[in-house]
């Protein structure tokens, strides 16, 4: 079951050779964006963790618009049996313990890694994954993106983004959210009072 379970989500085990130790300086380079370390007890629900970040980030996607990255489980022997740990980019953001069964997990991991996710989505939503939106409004209107690029930046485009997303605003139908985007920018273009989180305000108004 954990050889299936490191096929489907990149479950790591820490092995403390010198071989590993050599890896593991190199995986520290790319940080993986989420991260949950289990205790021994709950590696037998391997596959019903994986089952549920499936669906978390499917609720995410359709709800939202918002695709998370993909989640890595680590066995992590120094934890207690029944204990987790969920990071973003290496930072500790919530430890719990849970009832080693199957509604244990799901009901408990279900939620806290869900809500998580909400509180930190200034975190996960990078520069790259904005441009991945860019990219793909850019192939239905390449004039906008042209506009909107010039006058913002990617980063002030993922402020926008974030802050949408953070007020409980769906970017699903992300080409209407470049559109308001664009409005937005020509109306601040004659105040000469741009800022993203004030474009994001307005559009969250007309959303």
């Amino acid at each position: 079951m954990i050889e299936k379970l490191k096929k489907m989500i990149c479950f790591r085990k820490n092995i403390n050779t010198p071989d590993s130790k050599i890896a593991d300086l190199y995986n520290k380079l790319e940080e993986d964006v989420i991260q949950i370390k289990v205790g021994s007890d709950i590696v037998p629900f391997g596959e019903k963790i994986c089952s549920l970040i499936c669906d978390i980030r499917e609720e995410f996607t359709y709800e939202l618009g918002f695709i998370i990255p993909s989640v890595h489980i680590l066995d992590n022997s120094v934890l207690q049996e029944n204990e987790y740990v969920i990071s973003i980019k290496g930072i500790e953001k919530f430890r719990g313990f849970v009832i080693p069964n199957e509604k244990g997990i799901m009901d408990e991991i279900y939620e806290n890694l869900k809500n998580v996710v909400l509180n930190n989505i200034n975190l996960i939503l990078t520069n790259e994954i904005t441009e991945k939106y860019i990219e793909k409004v850019r192939l239905t209107n390449t004039l906008m993106i042209w506009d909107i690029t010039g006058a913002i930046s990617t980063t002030e485009i993922r402020i926008i983004l974030t802050d949408l997303l953070e007020k409980g605003k769906s970017i699903k139908n992300i080409s209407e959210i470049f559109e308001k985007i664009s409005e937005q920018i020509y109306v601040e273009n004659k105040t000469n009072s741009r800022s993203p989180h004030k474009i994001a305000a307005e559009i969250c108004k007309q959303i």
